[in-house]
């Protein structure tokens, strides 16, 4: 049995509160408001531990650190701005992935990433181009022309 510490505390509440996946530093940044003298060997420390529990999951982004959340019934969809880097969960629960499987395949879980801008970063994009379009970044899949957020 691991002993409920004042760090180990902390970095739950962090968790619990976050909206989406944080990265170690993240989780330390926020850490500290509730433990100030947390380090970023005792993050790592309670991380493995509450990975091994099985309270918490690792989330790989491919191109970007580790990020960490609590294990939730939440939809596998994930969101990850280009620009600010947020990372962001989407709505719409699990979906049924057995159709687009071959058949006698079995799936255990899986993520799917859609990259663009989040609302923010997209204002001030347009901010920064005085409300200009402009040309797309290669890969934009967007079937339609937005003015904001």
């Amino acid at each position: 049995m691991t002993r409920n510490t004042e760090p180990r505390r902390a970095l739950r509440e962090v968790l619990d509160r976050a909206p989406a996946p944080l990265t170690i530093e993240q989780i330390l940044h926020a850490a500290r408001a509730f433990s100030p003298r947390i380090g970023i060997a005792t993050v790592y420390r309670n991380l493995k531990i509450e990975l091994a529990a099985g309270s918490i999951r690792r989330v790989e982004i491919p191109g970007e650190p580790a990020r960490f959340e609590i294990v939730r019934d939440e939809s596998p969809f994930r969101f990850v701005c280009e620009s600010c880097r947020k990372v962001f969960n989407l709505g719409g629960g699990e979906r049924d992935v057995d159709d687009l499987l071959p058949e006698g395949f079995l799936p255990r879980r899986f993520e799917v990433f859609v990259y663009g801008l989040c609302a923010e970063c997209w204002a001030s994009a347009e901010r920064d181009r005085r409300g200009e379009i402009g040309n797309r970044p290669a890969g934009d899949v967007s079937k339609r022309e937005k003015t904001g957020p």
